[in-house]
């Protein structure tokens, strides 16, 4: 298998386009939960030269060259994912951040934030009204500090919301473009973001419906009066 240094610049522009090969979310969740079941492959890639394998299996989602994992994310039964980058451990954290240079109009993100020793990146939508045409990933911890240096037009079938599910193109198949100067691991994140569905709920529509919730619930627990606690026997 021939070297490829991850963190280096990939020196040309490029693009991949990618077959999703599991439609089933069932078959993919039963993977996660279950020990016993062997890693069921998600797409087949080649990045500079190099063959990659995707795939589901328990409590984890990775994307191998051979038998090593190039970008890996482990998947608890509850709190944060844990990411490896190359061996190296990466954060990831969800939530909506202000924009670089923002207007009155676009002054907020909802994003997916991946933090490491070597630098800080966020991934979120571009385009479009109510859902996003494109998934970026920019240097930076916030939208439009630098541009974006990876896109990717997600696969129809793995958009949230009915509209963006109908755009044109195969319906399996998601297509991802970089910069010269982006790097393959930079490449490899997006695609494993992508395969593990990590970009679901990034949209506008949705991201903004889940951040009004969490406001109702919010101004709820605030107006709602908190019940007088019941007497103990030793109140009694």
């Amino acid at each position: 298998m021939a070297d490829l240094d991850w963190w280096a610049p990939l020196g040309a522009a490029g693009e991949l386009r990618v077959t999703e090969l599991v439609a089933d979310e069932a078959l993919r969740n039963r993977a996660l939960r279950t020990e016993d079941v062997r890693a069921i492959p998600l797409a087949e890639l080649t990045l500079a030269g190099l063959d990659l394998t995707a795939e589901v299996g328990h409590r984890s989602y990775r994307l191998r060259a051979g038998d090593r994992s190039v970008v890996r994310f482990d998947v608890p039964e509850r709190g944060r994912w844990h990411a490896q980058l190359d061996g190296e451990d990466l954060e990831l954290w969800e939530g909506f951040v202000e924009v670089a240079g923002g207007d009155d109009r676009v002054d907020q993100a909802h994003v997916l934030r991946v933090s490491g020793r070597r630098g800080t990146w966020v991934l979120h939508f571009t385009g479009g009204r109510l859902s996003g045409d494109t998934l970026v990933l920019a240097r930076g911890d916030r939208p439009g500090q630098s541009a974006p240096v990876v896109r990717c037009v997600p696969a129809p079938r793995s958009r949230a919301l009915p509209k963006a599910r109908r755009r044109r193109g195969p319906a399996d198949v998601h297509v991802t473009t970089w910069t010269a100067d982006a790097t393959a691991g930079e490449v490899a994140l997006v695609e494993l973001v992508v395969l593990a569905g990590r970009h679901v709920g990034l949209d506008y529509l949705t991201a903004g419906l889940a951040g009004a919730a969490r406001g109702v619930a919010g101004l709820w627990r605030a107006f709602t009066p908190v019940p007088d606690p019941l007497p103990t026997t030793k109140d009694r």
